[in-house]
């Protein structure tokens, strides 16, 4: 028999009524295989069979590991003839499948997936100093890490936790963001307020500067 690397021309290709026939006998009720259960008897042939294959070995990564494989994968930038391809896939599966589709979407709905926030977003920045800066605060990234380190202090809760609280937390600047440009990123300058508390107008902000400074103090003390 003759040996060496074989090439496939277009003549030794499969037709398409035979890769049809192939995937028709291979998939679904015509696989002579569909619905059998394995006997324990066969699992633990196949389990003796494959032991001390390195091919068929998984591999358990460290804690170190899988966050390096994170980073890297993270920092991978598809092409958009890529992410298109995936997207048309994703469209055609839930438009084939609506009862999926339902449930996923039932399932995130109003959560924040972990691998979405923080750290385990492709996007995050590991180097903070990096960040976007811009006068225009909802195009500043510093801003918006501020915003959070000052909610995750406060337990995202008003600190002036009383009946009258209502509408979404907000992080608010102690002395104001125009007139003190070189607190603008100190957290000890920042307070978690709810939409009815935080003040609306300039007057209102200097009046509670000092209020909300023993709040902060005593909080970080």
């Amino acid at each position: 028999m003759a040996t060496g690397i074989y090439k496939r021309t277009e003549k030794n290709r499969h037709s398409e009524a035979t890769k049809a026939f192939l995937k028709q006998i291979n998939t679904g009720p015509g696989n002579p295989n569909y619905g059998k259960k394995s006997s324990e008897k066969q699992k633990s042939i196949v389990s003796q069979t494959n032991k001390g294959n390195k091919y068929r070995l998984g591999k358990k990564w460290s804690k170190e590991e899988r966050e390096k494989h994170r980073i890297e994968r993270s920092a991978r930038r598809y092409s958009d003839a890529i992410k298109k391809i995936w997207s048309d896939a994703q469209k055609k599966s839930y438009k084939e499948n609506p009862e999926r589709a339902l449930k996923i979407s039932s399932a995130k709905k109003g959560k924040l997936q972990p691998w979405m926030k923080g750290e385990r977003n492709h996007r995050w920045i590991l180097d903070r100093t990096l960040l976007v800066k811009s006068e225009k605060k909802h195009l500043d990234g510093r801003y918006r890490e501020w915003m959070r380190q000052v909610k995750n202090r406060d337990y995202w809760k008003c600190q002036i936790s009383n009946d009258n609280c209502s509408g979404r937390v907000e992080a608010h600047h102690i002395l104001c963001w125009k007139d003190f440009p070189e607190l603008r990123y100190e957290i000890k300058n920042g307070i978690t307020l709810c939409h009815f508390h935080h003040p609306r107008k300039r007057s209102e902000e200097e009046r509670f500067v000092t209020a909300f400074q023993k709040i902060v103090t005593a909080k970080m003390q």
